[in-house]
This record gives structure tokens, sequence and C-alpha cells, in this order.
């Protein structure tokens, strides 16, 4: 009777522990849902209400590294009857220095872009779909004819986004539901004036962007979320990339508490006062994130965390600058 307990017992613990979307544990997944209506492929991602319904993934790694700050990107993936469709939007300050000109079907890894790894199964090799700024496409591996699938991108004032469509047609293969395919979402950087990694990826790969013993599993659902269902299962797949937020945005909270004081004194004083009040607004809104970082948003939290360094450098000169400037009085 025991040994029939024990073997019940472990039976329980191994099926609690499959993980929902049918992904091997420690794998990365995400869940591919049906889009009630097939997006404008035009590059407009945030302003087109199809993807409003398909949750986003963001937490890019540096490739062989832990997250990237400067230049983050969310990347969503959906389905209709007859098509994949792809999406990012990639965070770029240096948006006005781009000058990407390669055209379709040109080496595109060398120009500022993506590249959209896709898995197939039963299939040998991968798919690489090439993307780069103004939306030129391009293969980089696997047989799928450029004329047969579409791209557009689309510059923003500090981003820039892109739309893929891959009839199923094109893939010679349609998912049924539950399906899982393989896949990996990267970016190339090649402008970093204001830094960042030259080198992003989600799922976290470790040595180069072909490695589909790392990509993500893709699960087909036959199912449509509405845009709030869509919001919970967006912060449920980003929950482990916020919690690191968390903790950065905290510590830094911490290292500003002994800079208000001093700052504070400065801004009484007339020659100060208009740099050190940028610094009070700022170190107040950190503290209020910091608070509430379980739900403050991502991006502004990320901006804080990437202006750490010279945050502090600036309010470590303006201390010395206010207390030279009393000694001397």
């Amino acid at each position: 009777m025991r040994v029939f307990s024990i073997m019940l017992l472990t039976a329980f613990v191994c099926l609690v522990s499959i993980p929902a979307s049918g992904a091997p544990a420690g794998r990365s997944s995400y869940d591919v849902y049906r889009m009630p209506a097939a997006p404008k492929i035009d590059g407009e991602v945030r302003g087109d209400p199809a993807w409003k319904t398909i949750p986003a993934v963001s937490g890019f790694h540096a490739l062989g590294g832990g997250y990237t700050v400067a230049k983050q990107s969310t990347a969503q993936a959906g389905w209709t009857d007859d098509a994949l469709y792809l999406a990012m939007v990639c965070e770029e300050p240096d948006i006005a220095l781009i000058k990407d000109q390669l055209k379709d079907g040109d080496p595109l890894w060398k120009d500022n872009g993506v590249e959209i790894f896709i898995q197939l199964p039963g299939k040998p090799g991968v798919l690489q779909c090439c993307v780069n700024t103004i939306g030129a496409h391009a293969m980089g591996e696997g047989e799928l004819d450029i004329a047969k699938w579409q791209a557009a991108a689309k510059k923003g004032k500090d981003c820039w986004s892109l739309e893929v469509k891959i009839p199923f047609a094109a893939l010679e293969v349609t998912p049924a539901a539950g399906a899982a395919w393989r896949g990996a979402f990267c970016r190339n950087i090649w402008e970093y004036t204001s830094g960042g990694d030259k080198f992003t990826t989600w799922p976290e790969l470790k040595s180069r962007f072909r490695e589909p013993e790392s990509f993500a599993v893709w699960t087909f659902r036959d199912k449509s979320l509405s845009a709030e269902e869509a919001g919970r299962f967006t912060a449920k797949i980003n929950a482990a990339y916020r919690r690191h937020l968390a903790r950065q945005v905290k510590e830094l909270a911490k290292a500003g508490a002994k800079y208000q004081g001093p700052i504070a004194k400065a801004a009484a004083a007339q020659q100060f006062k208009a740099e050190a009040q940028k610094l009070q607004d700022a170190w107040t809104r950190i503290a209020t994130l910091a608070q509430d970082a379980k739900n403050a948003p991502l991006p502004e939290i990320r901006r804080f965390i990437a202006q750490a360094k010279d945050l502090k450098q600036r309010s470590y000169e303006i201390k010395y600058r206010y207390l030279i400037e009393k000694l001397l009085e």
C-alpha cells in the first residue's frame, strides 16, 4: 500500500510539472493566438487594433548575456486560417542617424534590422527571415521565395516597427490547434551612439542567432483573445523581466536617496536651481516607480535604469559644486 502511494504521488508530481504550453521544462514558450482580423501589413503595429489582441513578449537579451537595457524590443505572433503574422517594435533613440538602404534580397543582416527564425516540425533546417528598418525583406537561410511573403516597416520618433505575413501555403504546412513550432526573434543594431548591445534576442541565445536548440516553443492556440485578456497574458509572459527591472529600480532609488538632501539645498540656490530641480524630479519619479514596480510602465522603468550612470554622475557633481560654493562663501 505504501509503495502504491509513493508511485501515485510521483505520478502526480510529474503531471503538474509539465508546462501548460507543452514546452519542455526550462525552454521559453509563446502561445500563438488566432487574430480576429488580419492586420494591414504597413509596419504600423501600435496603432493597428489587430495587434491589441495578441500578447507581446519583451525582455530581449544581449546575445550570450543578460537582459539588454538601452534598446529593448517587443515581439508578437498571431495566426489566421491562411497565414502566420509576426510583429516587432524596436526602441531606437538613434533613429535619426539610421540610413539603411539595402533592398529586397540583399544581405539585410548588414543593416539595422531583425532576423526571425522559424523551425518547422518535421522539416530539416530553419527559416531565417530578415527585415530592415525600411521594410526590405530577404532570406538568410531556408528555401522560402521572398515573393511569397510580405514585410513592411515604419520609423517613429524613437522607435521603429515591422510586420510580416507568411502564408502557410508558402511554408507548405498549416498548423493545427496545439501544433508546436520553434522560433526566435533576433535584432541587429549597428547604430549605437546612445548605447545598447549589437545583437539582442528573444528567447535568450548563448552564442549565435541560429541556435535552434535554444529556440522558444510556439504553440498555436485555436482561440482569439480580447484586448484585456491579451494584456493579462502579456503581463504573465513578462513577469520574470518585470521582477528583474523592479529589483534594479529599487536599488537605484536607494542610491538616489543620498543625493536628495544636497540636491534640495542646491535647488534653493539660484545658480543651481534649474539643473537641481530636474535631478530632483528624476529621483522623485524613480522613488515612485520603485514603490509601484509591480504595475509601473516597463519602458519608463527601463529608461531610468539606462540613465542611472548619468543621473548619479550629475547628482554627484552638483552636490559637490554646491558644497564648494558654500565653502567659498
